[in-house]
């Protein structure tokens, strides 16, 4: 017993001498919005106005993603993500700007968190350069975030200018698979390029939305549940959830000890 004890042991112990820790992280944005330039004919009259954003939409999102590897042997590496992100939009109304030339409009943000085990196979090496594929199980939630929504006085409308905590918070879990290119700038520094524009994905989200009044006395709430299943190659034009390819390509930047 001592004999087979003591050969686990060894046997541990040349796999850990073998194995490196690496420290990782990896930033993904994007920024959607411009301008729209707008003509509306009723009968003889023609109105022209430019809303700013995507036909009255702009949206911005950001996700940091740091995490921590086992370098198993020169080929497979596996270990844990945990990502921070952040979600802003804004609506505006073009009817409003259309007619009486003020501002009508909605924000919405909030804030998602999710925990991500991966494995990483490394495939080719040519050089400095390293190509990998790595598989990616990822489980997250967004907060109910908050909404700000403004409108300017119009008579004999008062302005609107008020904040509070939206109804909708969602859970997704996701699975992908993205390519990369690894390339060592020395023993302990290299810097990852995952190449999300061939990613392949799946994710389920489930989004909640749940409401209370009350009318006459009488308490009433509403909820509603929303599962939605996607399965893509590639880089969707909206953020999502979990699977949050934000565009065509990210960067890391790893250290090994």
């Amino acid at each position: 017993m001592k004999k087979v004890l003591l050969t686990i042991a060894c046997v541990a112990f040349a796999f850990a001498a073998n194995a490196q820790w690496v420290v990782s992280g990896n930033l993904g944005f994007t920024s959607h919005g411009g301008h729209c330039e707008r003509t509306d004919v009723v009968g003889n009259t023609t109105t022209n106005y430019t809303l700013p954003g995507d036909n009255g939409a702009k949206t911005f999102a950001l996700e940091i993603m740091p995490s921590i590897g086992y370098r198993i042997n020169d080929n497979m590496q596996a270990g844990l993500g945990l990502g921070f992100g952040y979600y802003g939009g804004t609506e505006f109304d073009p009817i409003t700007y259309a007619l009486t030339d003020k501002e009508e409009w909605a924000k919405a943000s909030y804030m998602q968190f999710k925990v991500a085990p991966y494995f990483r196979y490394y495939f080719a090496q040519a050089g400095k350069f390293s190509f990998f594929a790595e598989a990616t199980l990822s489980l997250g939630f967004t907060s109910k975030g908050k909404v700000h929504e403004y409108r300017s006085a119009m008579n004999p409308l008062p302005e609107i200018d008020t904040t509070y905590t939206g109804d909708t918070k969602h859970f997704a879990l996701g699975f992908s698979i993205v390519p990369g290119i690894n390339y060592q700038l020395n023993d302990h520094f290299s810097v990852d390029c995952y190449i999300d524009l061939l990613s392949l994905n799946y994710q389920m989200t489930k989004a909640t939305f749940y409401e209370e009044d009350e009318i006459l006395g009488e308490k009433i709430s509403h909820e509603e549940i929303n599962v939605v299943n996607d399965f893509y190659f590639g880089v969707q034009a909206l953020p999502k959830t979990i699977n949050n390819h934000l565009g065509w390509f990210r960067l890391g930047l790893n250290y090994a000890f």
